[in-house]
């Protein structure tokens, strides 16, 4: 069975225990827009883009939100073999290698995050990473083979899964 967690803008909590179709249903309810800011333009930044109240980050036409690949992860073809061999698994590297995994794979456009993106999508899988682990992950030399950092000036290094990155998790989820 899979599991997320939503917290709602008015802080409300909510887990969901399910099979990933009913999950996909309540997350897909809750991403709507609510009836009051239907009416509202989105605020515009410099950039010309909207910018998200708890992330700060400034979101394009072209990107993929943190719920789109959540529930790309729950909905997939994989899903079930990801729930088996990743998401009910202890390693840490796997967990923070899935989604951006799922954005090379099923997305179009390469993708990149940031550690804080990458720990609200585990944490809303129900898997909860700390960011001080995220980066431990990450700066490992043992695991740097498995990401491509991409830095910025004046913002938090972009991460992007490796072809070893790729290849390493589709050969876990191969096996028997």
């Amino acid at each position: 069975m899979a599991k997320a967690n939503i917290v709602l803008p008015d802080g409300t909590k909510i887990v969901i225990d399910g099979n990933a179709e009913e999950i996909t249903k309540v997350l897909q309810a809750y991403q709507t827009p609510s009836k009051n800011n239907s009416n509202k333009p989105p605020k515009k930044n410099k950039t010309q883009g909207t910018t998200s109240k708890k992330s700060n980050k400034i979101e394009t036409e072209g990107e993929v939100s943190r719920l789109e690949i959540r529930n790309k992860i729950l909905d997939c073809g994989e899903s079930e073999t990801i729930e088996e061999k990743i998401l009910n698994n202890s390693d840490q590297l796997r967990r923070v290698l899935l989604p951006l995994y799922v954005l090379k794979k099923y997305f179009e456009e390469p993708h990149k995050l940031i550690v804080k993106e990458i720990v609200s999508i585990t944490t809303g899988l129900g898997i909860p990473i700390a960011r001080q682990n995220v980066n431990k992950i990450i700066r490992k030399k043992t695991n740097m083979k498995f990401f491509i950092k991409h830095a910025g000036e004046g913002r938090a290094k972009e991460l992007e899964i490796s072809r070893k990155g790729l290849q390493n998790l589709e050969t876990i989820l191969k096996e028997d």
